[in-house]
């Protein structure tokens, strides 16, 4: 599993080389000018996103995928993640579900756009947490 950003092609295994203390990652894709309808190469985007998160936290770091959000939008979703980011870290998966589905709600009551484009930007807003001990991560 790899992901191309910058022209480059990152491998979750890379940034764990790089960044060996990391215990959270946070992907979002580019912000867009405006999400007015969703492509299928958004959604593809979108499943990219979610496989290489999901080869991450086999390496043994959590993960939260924000979808691509216009800045004003990015940024209240962000500021919910860093506030909820202890607390998972600490705790698990749970303890961050409240501010995931308050990201959700703010996602879909920002109201630009297509209606089911901005559902699924909702709901492309996921986590992934470490495997639990003894499952052996991908090479």
């Amino acid at each position: 599993m790899s992901v191309r950003a910058a022209g480059r092609v990152i491998r979750p295994s890379d940034l764990r080389r790089a960044y060996p203390d990391a215990r959270l990652f946070i992907l979002q894709g580019h912000p867009p000018d405006e999400v007015i309808r969703r492509t299928a190469s958004d959604r593809q985007a979108a499943n990219l996103m979610r496989s290489c998160a999901a080869a991450m936290a086999r390496h043994g770091v959590r993960v939260i995928v924000l979808p691509p959000l216009e800045s004003a939008l990015g940024s209240k979703c962000l500021a919910r993640v860093q506030a909820a980011a202890p607390g998972f870290l600490d705790r698990g998966i749970t303890s961050v579900l409240p501010a995931i589905t308050q990201i959700q709600t703010d996602i879909f009551e920002s109201q630009r756009g297509a209606r089911a484009s901005i559902w699924e930007l909702a709901l492309d807003v996921s986590v992934f947490d470490i495997p639990e001990q003894g499952i052996a991560a991908d090479a």
